[in-house]
């Protein structure tokens, strides 16, 4: 008898090449089909998000066949449209999540997430900056101790936007008596 896994989930922080140039390679973990008739995997993204990928990869959103063309195999993708709002949550895999809108350079918003019950996670990706509002939602005064803060950025390189990110997080850290910080460095 064979064991059913649990469905994969995905959850987009951006539409950015380094999130989403991945997106019709999930076919290779997908169950083959040849007329592509399996359970599609669940995406999690902004509406800004969305409408991008639709326009860059149409064949991946697209759901009905054009007349005289044949099926090909793509990866079978369930679009789910998120709020870029703290205050709307989304339950994906079992797990509620808290959208943190982060400035990603000074004028383009990407999604961190905040989860956990138990232990209280925020994953924060490619963030230059964190406005005020989301450094209250992960703070001690907001919802309680936030346990672990993942940060993502590539500004290691340039020292200035590095040291904005660093005095963003110790303001964030230490108020929320964050037990963990760990960062995740992408540049040169």
């Amino acid at each position: 008898m064979l064991e059913r896994r649990p469905q994969r989930q995905i959850i987009l922080t951006h539409e950015h090449a380094d999130a989403v140039l991945g997106l019709d390679d999930i076919r290779a973990v997908q169950p083959y089909s040849p007329i592509n008739d399996i359970d599609p995997t669940p995406i999690y993204l902004s509406h800004h998000a969305m409408d991008s990928i639709a326009e860059k990869f149409p064949y991946l959103v697209q759901k009905q066949l054009k007349p005289g063309q044949q099926i090909r195999r793509v990866a079978q993708l369930d679009w789910h449209i998120i709020e870029e709002d703290h205050q709307r949550p989304f339950v994906a895999s079992g797990i509620q999540f808290v959208p943190l809108p982060v400035m990603h350079g000074e004028d383009y918003i990407s999604l961190g997430f905040l989860f956990g019950e138990k232990c209280r996670v925020a994953y924060i990706s490619d963030v230059s900056r964190i406005p005020s509002s989301t450094e209250h939602v992960i703070s001690k005064a907001s919802a309680g101790q936030l346990d672990i803060l993942i940060l993502d950025t590539d500004t290691l390189y340039k020292c200035v936007p590095l040291l904005v990110v660093l005095q963003n997080v110790i303001i964030v850290a230490l108020p929320s008596n964050c037990l963990t910080l760990y960062g995740i460095f992408n540049g040169g």
